[in-house]
């Protein structure tokens, strides 16, 4: 649309207004065929389209660098990653950014990873993103054989948020997708301010690992609306807070609060040739959080 590099790019992107430009496939604004080795700060990408491909505003390769103080707002993508996709691992922080009425035809209203990777969002806001695939807010691919690491934090009396993000029909924070062998999900809940999902997230990791870890006593964790964890594809849905197992319909739950000392809690997923019946239990590696309904 407006960027284009065939190959990988090492420098930054900072500043400007990237609005109103269209791709026909990737990249609505930036494509990055390769991996970007540098940071996206200050820019506001608002209104870009990629029409036939991912990305609305920016696609990369890959990347290995800073996401933050800028804006994302209004892009869109035929396939996935309304506003950002990313092809291959991205490692870095995304901070201090608004996402907000992104959308794509496939999974991630505004973000898609297509590959596991080691990523961090700090004092970020998700807005009124949609999907027509999955992924609300972000869509997280899994692939055989790599692991997520996600870190969801924000500074004393700031957020991260995801408010009103949809996936089809229903609401949703985050997904975390496919029935990939062998591949770990990591998240953390880390800084002294607080991470709120006011959006439910979904969790179908066929035969993998999904751990959520409340690593900050002073951390505030928030969750919203009906299954919040819950696993796809004919899977036993599994309800947070961790230990409460329910089946059938369940009245929604408005806040988990601080934990007094750190906790983690594991979805083991013993699912080869899952059915209905199949089920799986939280195990607590360390004392139990006052999980609020």
């Amino acid at each position: 649309g407006a960027v284009y590099l065939g190959a990988d790019m090492r420098g930054n992107l900072a500043g400007g207004n990237y609005s109103n430009n269209t791709a026909a496939q990737d990249g609505g604004a930036v494509f990055v065929n390769g991996g970007l080795s540098g940071n996206i700060a200050g820019a506001a990408f608002i209104a870009n389209i990629a029409a036939g491909g991912h990305g609305g505003a920016v696609s990369l390769g890959a990347l290995n660098g800073n996401v933050s103080g800028g804006s994302f707002e209004r892009n869109n993508a035929g396939g996935s990653g309304g506003a950002m996709y990313f092809g291959g691992a991205a490692s870095g922080k995304f901070a201090e950014t608004t996402f907000s009425n992104n959308s794509a035809g496939g999974d991630g209203g505004a973000l898609a990873f297509s590959r596991g990777s080691l990523v961090t969002f700090h004092n970020l806001q998700f807005e009124n993103n949609a999907a027509g695939g999955h992924g609300g807010g972000v869509y997280f691919g899994t692939f055989a054989g790599t692991d997520y690491n996600v870190t969801f934090s924000a500074d004393a009396d700031k957020t991260t948020a995801f408010r009103n993000n949809t996936q089809g029909s229903g609401r949703n924070s985050f997904y975390v997708g496919g029935a990939a062998s062998n591949t770990n999900f990591n998240a953390v809940i880390a800084g002294e301010g607080t991470a709120a999902f006011y959006d439910p997230f979904t969790v179908d990791i066929g035969q993998s690992n999904f751990t959520l870890t409340h690593n900050a006593p002073q951390a505030t964790l928030i969750m919203s609306g009906v299954n919040d964890i819950r696993a796809e594809g004919g899977r036993r849905p599994f309800i947070s807070p961790p230990g409460r197992r329910r089946s059938g319909p369940t009245r929604p739950r408005a806040r988990i609060s601080a934990c007094a000392s750190p906790a983690t809690r594991t979805l083991r997923s013993p699912w080869a040739g899952a059915t209905a019946s199949a089920s799986c239990a939280w195990t607590s590696g360390t004392a139990p959080c006052p999980w609020l309904t």
